[in-house]
Parts: C-alpha cells; sequence; structure tokens
C-alpha cells in the first residue's frame, strides 16, 4: 500500500494466515452461496436462494409490506438479532418507518411523543428504540455504523445499550444517529446478523453490493425484489451481476452515484458556505503577505475541495440521468403496452411523457459536454451503454429545429407583406384578427424568450387555421403569396417533427 509497499514487507518478515473458508452462515449451502457471490458467481447464489424460497419477486405495491411482515415473524428471536438492508437512504428511511409503526401496532413499543431533532430529520423515539450511530464519537465511545437499543430516555439525555456497553448522551448535542431497524448496504459492511431481510430496487446495484448484502447473515437470508423493476429472475440476476465501475480518482462520479444509492449530500454545501466569511479572507491576505508559501499550498488546498465538490456535482447528475433513463424507458413501455397500436399523440399523459423524454435528452446533451465526461473514458463507455450519445444527438437535432423555428417565425412575422393586408376586409375574421394579436405579442417578446415557445404554438395553430380555411387561404395566395408560403413551410416542419417524435418513441 503506498509507496514502499510496506506491508508486503511485513508479510514477507512476520507472515501471514490467509482465511479460505467462509466462517459466517451456519447453513453449507448458504456458506456455498458466499463463495459464489465473492467470485462473481451471482447467478447460483440466486438460483440457491429462490431454489430455497428465501428470495421473492413481488410487485411494488407489496414488496416493502411483504418483507416487513416475514420480518415481524422473527421478532421473538430478538430484533437486535436482525437487520433489513436496502440500497439507497430514501428506500432506508421508509423500511425504518414501516418497521416502527409495526412495532407500535404490536405494542413491542410505547408511543410516548419524546421527539428529537437528528441530523436526518426530527424523529420520535421510546425505550426500546433500535438506533444505528452515524459518527464516531470518541469520548462516547460510539463509532459510526454502531447498533444500539434505547434503555432509557430522561428529558434530552438518552441511554442505550450497545454490544458489549452501556452509553449515555444528549440528543442536543450528539445528533448523528437514526433508527436502527434498516440501513444501506453500504453501512452493514463489516456486521454480522443472524437474519437479514434484503429488499432490492432500483439500478444501483452491482455484484459488489450483492455480495455485501448477501452474506450478513448467520442464520437466514430473505431477498425481496421489486418486480415492477426486474419482471423476471433473469432480469433480477442481470442487474445483481453488473460489473461496478473501479472507484479511482478518474472514475469517482459513477462509482460515487452507484455506491451512494443517488442520495443529496446536502450538508457539504451548506459548511463551505458558513466558513467562507468576511474573516476567513482578511485571514488570506494576510497569509499571502507574510508567509507566501504557506498561502500557495492553502490555495492549492483548496482548489482540491472545489475539484471534489465538483466532481459530487456531476457524480449526482450522472446518477440523476441513469434514474430518468430507466423511468423514461420504463413509462413508454407501459404506454406502449396499453395504447399500441392506436395514435399515441392522442392519448392522455402523451404529452407528459414527451416532456419527460426530452429533460433525459436535455441531461444527456449537458453531461456529454461536461469536461468529466471528455476526460474519461470509462465513464464515457458505461454512460454509452445506456445510450447517452443517441440521447444528446437528439437534444442537439431538437435545438437545431428550435433555432430553425425561430427563425422561420422571425421571418414570418417582420415581413413587410402584413401591410399590404391592412386595406383587406379581414378584420372581422376571429382567425385573423387573433393571429394580428399573437404578431404583436411575439414582436413584444422577442428580446425576452420566456413566453416564445407557448407564442410560437398559438402562432401555429393560428395558422394552420388560416391554412385550411378556403376564403382566407385564397386571399393569402393571391394578395401576399411569400407570406402565404413561410407560414405554410412552417405548419408542415411543425407536424413532421411531431410526426418524427412519435416514430422515435421508446419501446
Amino acid at each position: 500500500i503506498m509507496a514502499g509497499a510496506p506491508f508486503r514487507a511485513l508479510l514477507e518478515n512476520v507472515g501471514f494466515i490467509e482465511i479460505q473458508q467462509v466462517q459466517r452462515q451456519a447453513n453449507p449451502l448458504d456458506r456455498q452461496a458466499s463463495i459464489d457471490l465473492a467470485a462473481g458467481k451471482i447467478d447460483s447464489a440466486i438460483d440457491h436462494y429462490q431454489q430455497c424460497e428465501q428470495l421473492k419477486l413481488y410487485r411494488s405495491t407489496t414488496v416493502k409490506t411483504e418483507l416487513i411482515n416475514a420480518w415481524k415473524k422473527t421478532l421473538s428471536d430478538g430484533i437486535e438479532q436482525q437487520i433489513i438492508l436496502a440500497h439507497t437512504r430514501e428506500q432506508v428511511g421508509e423500511l425504518n418507518r414501516l418497521a416502527r409503526e409495526a412495532l407500535l401496532e404490536k405494542n413491542i413499543l410505547q408511543s410516548t411523543n419524546h421527539k428529537v431533532t437528528t441530523t436526518t430529520g426530527e424523529i420520535e423515539l421510546s425505550p426500546g428504540d433500535r438506533l444505528l450511530f452515524l459518527k464516531n464519537h470518541y469520548d462516547l465511545g460510539v463509532f459510526n455504523g454502531d447498533f444500539a437499543t434505547i434503555v432509557k430516555i430522561e428529558d434530552s439525555i438518552i441511554t442505550a445499550q450497545l454490544k458489549e456497553k452501556t452509553v449515555s448522551f444528549d440528543s442536543k448535542k450528539y445528533q448523528e444517529f437514526s433508527y436502527g431497524y434498516a440501513a444501506t448496504v453500504h453501512k452493514s459492511q463489516g456486521t454480522t446478523f443472524q437474519r437479514v431481510f434484503t429488499y432490492v430496487d432500483g439500478f444501483g446495484w452491482d455484484r459488489h453490493l450483492s455480495y455485501v448484502a448477501m452474506t450478513r447473515h448467520k442464520t437466514a437470508l430473505h431477498v425481496f425484489a421489486n418486480q415492477d423493476r426486474y419482471q423476471t429472475l433473469e432480469d433480477l440476476k442481470k442487474q445483481l451481476s453488473r460489473s461496478p465501475i473501479r472507484d479511482n480518482a478518474i472514475d469517482y462520479p459513477v462509482s460515487f452515484a452507484n455506491r451512494r444509492g443517488f442520495d443529496e449530500e446536502s450538508t457539504i454545501g451548506r459548511a463551505l458556505n458558513h466558513i467562507a466569511g468576511i474573516g476567513h479572507r482578511i485571514k488570506d491576505k494576510w497569509l499571502y503577505l507574510t508567509q507566501y508559501e504557506q498561502w500557495t499550498l492553502k490555495q492549492k488546498q483548496i482548489d482540491r475541495q472545489r475539484d471534489k465538490a465538483s466532481i459530487r456535482q456531476e457524480a449526482k447528475q450522472v446518477a440523476k440521468f441513469i434514474d430518468l433513463h430507466h423511468e423514461v424507458g420504463r413509462k413508454w413501455s407501459e404506454y406502449y403496452r396499453q395504447y399500441a397500436p392506436q395514435d399515441f399523440s392522442k392519448q392522455k399523459d402523451f404529452e407528459a411523457i414527451k416532456s419527460l423524454t426530452k429533460a433525459r435528452d436535455k441531461l444527456a446533451y449537458e453531461l456529454q459536454q461536461s469536461k468529466i465526461y471528455n476526460n474519461n473514458s470509462r465513464m464515457k463507455h458505461e454512460l454509452n451503454k445506456i445510450d447517452l450519445e443517441k440521447y444528446a444527438i437528439k437534444h442537439r437535432k431538437t435545438l437545431e429545429q428550435s433555432q430553425q423555428h425561430k427563425n422561420l417565425i422571425n421571418e414570418i412575422i417582420k415581413s413587410p407583406e402584413w401591410d399590404k393586408l391592412k386595406n383587406e376586409d379581414l378584420q372581422k375574421n376571429e382567425h385573423f384578427s387573433l393571429l394580428i394579436r399573437l404578431r404583436e405579442q411575439i414582436i413584444k417578446n422577442q428580446y425576452e424568450m420566456r413566453d416564445i415557445t407557448r407564442l410560437e404554438k398559438s402562432f401555429a395553430s393560428t395558422s394552420h387555421k388560416i391554412i385550411n380555411h378556403h376564403r382566407l387561404s385564397q386571399l393569402f395566395q393571391r394578395v401576399v403569396p411569400n407570406l402565404y408560403g413561410k407560414i405554410k413551410v412552417h405548419h408542415y416542419k411543425i407536424r413532421e417533427n411531431r410526426k418524427e417524435f412519435e416514430q422515435t418513441r421508446e419501446s
């Protein structure tokens, strides 16, 4: 490890013992499944637990309920002997809430209305509640990832029983804890429980997460997967067997997004804003004048902090794109099954799905322009596996078409031929009057483009009525042929673009 390879020297001089047999699982078949998981043979492990009826797929409306029901049946073995695992913090929060509600229903916990503020939000606590500590506190002797059970609550003082000791702390001073019925897979590394209930949903899973999640148990593992996400066992195998992106400096954004389950890092920005005050800037100036070398070193550290924050932000964008990509695909798939082979554009929710699709394409375009994408061949490869480049090209084409429409509309509304129509008997026609009003609004807003899209749609709709109005159409062709030609071209371009979008819909 690092320069000088000290670990290799220690091994050569002191010797070592290599553990080759799995010790944690009591069942020999479970031990073999753990060996398979470590070797990347995720399919074999899934087959084993599915044959033992310990891995099941449920619809999204019932999967969490089924998990909690199974968890409740084993409470007599001791609540501290089991854990619920999930990938994202959001899922963990929901499962913690459901687990605690189940304990209240069974009268294992009594509602006390004793509420405390933690870093994850306000929660209600009672004696018997399970806690998970989220930050090291050396004075208390608790560490990040420790579990405990509340023994007593007196005002803000909480007394909790850990595995080998009892601690008391002031919840107003130490707030880095949450419920401990469920935890992220990432947080569970290094732990062991008699029973583990694993909730599988989302697209952040890979074979490393699968290995951790499916090897924390001694006695039994129960896996509950969302069938709306993985419709068959083969789909589940494919997701849980996915190779992870290497976790190095270059590949950090994608691996961060996957490992952390796309959660927001909300405290970093607040902390940086808090310390960046006037006094801080004055100290920097003094350091610059008196100790230039130290100032230079500090500036490098600040730059590294900014780079790290930038990488985290880009990681969130990557995560957002991955989520959006799968959501769009799922919605189009459901839409196709429901309405095919009908005209999609006439169905409800078409515009909503269309907007979601365009949002995905826009995000793909923005990611493709980013430095981290262009300087990171592995990330580019991973994202192009899910067609980022194709979606970016679609958005670029949309931008080009939009600009063409704007240019054509500008030509139409600025055409001097409109003056030739003033003397014609058109003022009484509602379509023509509306067209004139829209033209005036577009001219008024041509340097403020916020409402231009809405006005363009109205303009196109009114133009369509003129083209299909026999008398108006003949009048325009006779008096202003060039203007009529441009309106007609614009009208048909919009129709072609809509038709093209429908033809390239997701399935």
